[in-house]
This record gives structure tokens, C-alpha cells and sequence, in this order.
């Protein structure tokens, strides 16, 4: 297991009680333990939406917040924009606004 990202990023919603001291001793800094995972991502490509399955994500087990690593995104990226995916199912989804 590794140590959340989180705890060098300022996250409002991860509000983990784990604390440790740090090398230097003067300074407390929380640590959240993560896990890897492949899960569903919804991804976002020049306007078009996709679900991708078996996307490999660190995920926080405090707060559940997935973390995907950059060459992860590009990869899908590029595969999207290669046209190399495999549809495995297609759907029409409606976007609807929250009433005033």
C-alpha cells in the first residue's frame, strides 16, 4: 500500500484522522493508505463521453477518491483518438439540468 496523494494535496473531503510525524519531527502531516484497483472510468475525449473498463486507479480507502496516473489518461487518450477500442456495448444517455 502506498500513502494518498492527499496528503501533499489539500483536500477538502478526505478528512482522515491518520497522522504521523515527519523526518524532521517538527511538522505533522496526515497519510492516508491507498489501494490499486482497476475500475469503470468515465472519460471525457473531445466532447464525446466514453466508459472505459479495467482502468488501473490508486484509490484512497479513507475517502474513496480515485487517483489516475497521467500516462494512464494519455494511454486512453490515444486509444480513444486511434479509433483501437473495442465498443462493447453503445447507449444514449439524456443530460438533464437541476431545477432553479
Amino acid at each position: 500500500m502506498s500513502i494518498c496523494a492527499n496528503s501533499w494535496i489539500k483536500n477538502l473531503f478526505c478528512v482522515s484522522p491518520v497522522v504521523k510525524l515527519t523526518v524532521d519531527f517538527r511538522r505533522r502531516e496526515k497519510i492516508r493508505k491507498i489501494s490499486k484497483k482497476k475500475v469503470r472510468k468515465v472519460h471525457w475525449l473531445a466532447q464525446q463521453l466514453y466508459i472505459v473498463d479495467d482502468v488501473e486507479a490508486e484509490i484512497c480507502q479513507e475517502c474513496g477518491e480515485r487517483y489516475y496516473h497521467a500516462t494512464t489518461l494519455d494511454t486512453i487518450d490515444r486509444m480513444l483518438q486511434a479509433g483501437r477500442q473495442v465498443i462493447k456495448q453503445e447507449f444514449q444517455v439524456e443530460v438533464v439540468a437541476m431545477p432553479a
